[in-house]
């Protein structure tokens, strides 16, 4: 990587270390809270890249939760987890074997979020407690997204995006994370790390997706969607409790 490659990719409008830092400094300057962070590549150069802007949770501004800051670096961590059982430099293959939006993203939504759970409650990852809004439990901040699923589902072709295109993209986070969480009910809380991302280079994608959970993808959706139309109370038992 030249110097000129980096300042080039470091300028870029949509992931570069400026824009990040630009994000975090409106942010005080404004007085409202906004904030970003992404895996934004590196794979070409053999190392994760990950970039953020100011976590306000961390640096105790704008009354946002450091709670809020743990969760997105697992969410990230997860993507770089993700790329590493990838062995390739080729940014479409690469893409093709990481999957479907929703599963990309849907897993890193749902592995933060209850694995900061099981970490706090076990008392290996601190609780910040600086913000003066109490810390909702896994339940609760699933189910608020659960509301947001629901809101815009009838607005939307699908529950599970599979592009970042268009204006249902949230849905491949917020449904998403409950697809993932529904899979980790089924199937174990470490059929992602033990079972399916170890050979999703070898299988392919979908044939590891079939191998691992005994159903084609768009099987699983159609599953999913069924899901989705039951009830909160039964929808939220499939949420592990700590």
């Amino acid at each position: 990587m030249t110097r000129r490659d980096c300042l080039r990719d470091s300028t870029n409008k949509d992931h570069g270390f400026l824009t990040y830092q630009e994000i975090g400094a409106k942010a005080l300057a404004t007085g409202r809270p906004q904030g970003s962070a992404g895996h934004n590549g590196g794979a070409e150069w053999g190392f994760h890249r990950m970039t953020s802007s100011l976590p306000l949770g961390f640096a105790g501004a704008l009354n946002i939760a450091g709670e809020d800051e743990q969760i997105t670096i697992l969410h990230e961590y997860w993507h770089s987890i993700q790329n590493a059982f990838i062995q390739t430099k080729d940014h479409k293959r690469r893409r093709e074997l990481m999957g479907p939006v929703w599963f990309i993203e849907g897993s890193a939504v749902a592995m933060a979020e209850i694995n900061s759970a099981r970490l706090w409650a076990s008392g290996k990852l601190p609780k910040w407690r600086n913000s003066s809004h109490p810390w909702q439990t896994l339940q609760q901040r699933m189910t608020n997204k659960m509301a947001s699923v629901q809101q815009h589902r009838k607005a939307c072709p699908t529950l599970l995006p599979s592009s970042y295109d268009g204006k249902c993209r949230q849905l491949a986070y917020d449904s998403g994370g409950w697809a993932i969480a529904y899979l980790m009910h089924q199937h174990g809380a470490d059929v992602l790390l033990k079972s399916f991302h170890p050979n999703v280079q070898k299988r392919g994608w979908e044939k590891c997706f079939r191998k691992t959970f005994g159903q084609s993808s768009a099987d699983f959706v159609t599953e999913f969607e069924r899901f989705m139309d039951l009830p909160l109370g039964e929808q939220v038992k499939i949420l592990p409790k700590f």
